[in-house]
C-alpha cells in the first residue's frame, strides 16, 4: 500500500463556543417532523473547519439533544475529487491523500463523536469503505 500524504486540518479555534442549528431540511415538508426520528445522519466534509473542534462539538451537542443516535459519514472517498480540482494531483495521489486526511481526522476528532449524555460512540462510516457496495453504486447510477 502506498504511503498516505497527510496535510493537517486547520482553520479552527478550539476555545471558542458555538451553537449548531438546522437551516435547511430537504424536502422542506419534513422540516417540522425531522426531530421526531430517533436517529440522524451527518456527513463530514474533510478540510472544513465546520467539522473540527468546538464547531464539531456544537454539532454533537445538537445531535445529542435531539436524537438517541446518529451515524456520521466521513467523506474521505468523495474528497479525492476536491483534491483533484484544487491541487491538480493525479487520481492515485488524490485517493491516498484523501485516505490520509480521513485517518488524520479520525485520530484527532473521533473522541468527540460520542453522545453527550450517554457517552456512547456514534457509528462512523467511511465513504472509502462503502463506495464499492452494490447498494451505493445503485444509488449513484
Amino acid at each position: 500500500m502506498k504511503d498516505y500524504i497527510v496535510v493537517p486540518l486547520s482553520g479552527y479555534n478550539s476555545t471558542s463556543r458555538y451553537k449548531a442549528e438546522v437551516r435547511i431540511v430537504s424536502p422542506g415538508s419534513a422540516r417540522q417532523r425531522f426531530t421526531q426520528h430517533n436517529h440522524c445522519f451527518v456527513g463530514i466534509s474533510l478540510d472544513s473547519p465546520s467539522f473540527l473542534g468546538s464547531k464539531l462539538q456544537a454539532i454533537i451537542d445538537y445531535v445529542s439533544k435531539n436524537f438517541e443516535n446518529c451515524t456520521f459519514l466521513l467523506g474521505d472517498h468523495v474528497h479525492r475529487m476536491t483534491l483533484r480540482i484544487r491541487k491538480n494531483l493525479d487520481l492515485e495521489q488524490c485517493y491516498y491523500h484523501a485516505l490520509g486526511l480521513g485517518d488524520y481526522y479520525l485520530r484527532t476528532q473521533k473522541h468527540l463523536l460520542r453522545h453527550k449524555d450517554t457517552g456512547k460512540a456514534f457509528p462512523i462510516i467511511r465513504g472509502s469503505d462503502i463506495h464499492q457496495l452494490q447498494e451505493v453504486k445503485a444509488y449513484l447510477e
